[in-house]
């Protein structure tokens, strides 16, 4: 039986293929994802069986799990939180919607480039195909969170997304139960 829906990702489907090392900047996701490993996560919480995402093609993959993971973009380490777990995926999904939502924070689109900017500083989105970012995990065993250029204000985001989509498969469940 199908669980939870968890997201949207509108410009990523499991079967496009984006080069090993590039993230991409999605308008249409409506959370930032992770196709790696849960050991990329600094905290990390397993969501109910059957919790999915929908893709481009409107077809659910699974979404293993929710946590804290960090990003190095052009020399610049990035924190992000809430990310959905969703190993089929075939490139990390920055959300432009929940980037945006964070206090001087913005996504840039124009005839000059475009742009994810931070409180202090941007970094270019290679647009001549998709709107993709070269990046490497941070491994977070032992990583000192000091060192983080932006830390994603995590107020700004759905704290209780697994909780609140646990119960809520909970009462689908209970309410088909005679």
């Amino acid at each position: 039986r199908q669980g939870s829906c968890m997201g949207r990702a509108r410009l990523v489907s499991p079967y496009k293929s984006i080069k090993h090392g590039y993230a991409c900047v999605d308008s249409g996701a409506t959370h930032h994802m992770s196709n790696g490993e849960a050991t990329d996560f600094m905290s990390y919480k397993t969501l109910p069986k059957g919790s999915h995402v929908l893709v481009a093609d409107n077809h659910p993959i699974e979404c293993l799990g929710i946590g804290t993971q960090f990003l190095r973009i052009h020399d610049r380490i990035i924190g992000r939180q809430q990310v959905l777990h969703v190993p089929a995926l075939k490139a990390p999904l920055i959300s432009v919607r929940q980037h945006r939502r964070n206090q001087g924070c913005s996504f840039v689109a124009d005839n000059n480039g475009c742009y994810l900017t931070f409180p202090t500083f941007s970094i270019t989105v290679d647009d001549s195909t998709d709107c993709l970012l070269a990046y490497k995990i941070v491994n977070p065993k032992g990583f000192d969170i000091s060192t983080c250029d932006y830390l994603q204000n995590e107020a700004n985001q759905i704290k209780t997304l697994a909780l609140t989509e646990t119960r809520r498969l909970e009462e689908k469940q209970n309410s088909r139960s005679p």
